[in-house]
């Protein structure tokens, strides 16, 4: 049985699952792709920026919990990157340093 969420909690998770249900509707064979970076840009260091896609089937709540990463402790991150790597259909992770940015 899922606990009962609180009403903020109740809304993100209905926001996220009519997301995923407008999703399937136009691509019920489909896949869903997210993207996300980290960095402060040039003149802080390196951007690192990465992309996964998963079946347009996966759980809203799994996308929930990777709405926010930053809000994320160590040990949650670390068990959703397991399971990203489980069913993930394809993950990629690129690196701009602070001079392939200032070049573009």
């Amino acid at each position: 049985m899922t606990p009962k969420a609180s009403p903020p909690l109740k809304s993100a998770l209905e926001r996220v699952a009519g997301m995923v249900s407008f999703d399937r509707s136009h691509c019920p064979d489909g896949v869903l792709a997210g993207i996300d970076e980290a960095g402060r840009g040039p003149w802080a260091g390196p951007v690192v920026a990465a992309g996964v896609v998963l079946d347009v089937s996966v759980d809203p709540a799994l996308l929930y919990e990777l709405n926010d990463p930053k809000k994320l402790t160590p040990r949650q991150r670390e068990r959703l990157a397991r399971k990203i790597a489980e069913i993930a259909q394809g993950i990629g992770v690129g690196t701009a340093s602070v001079d392939e940015i200032d070049r573009l």
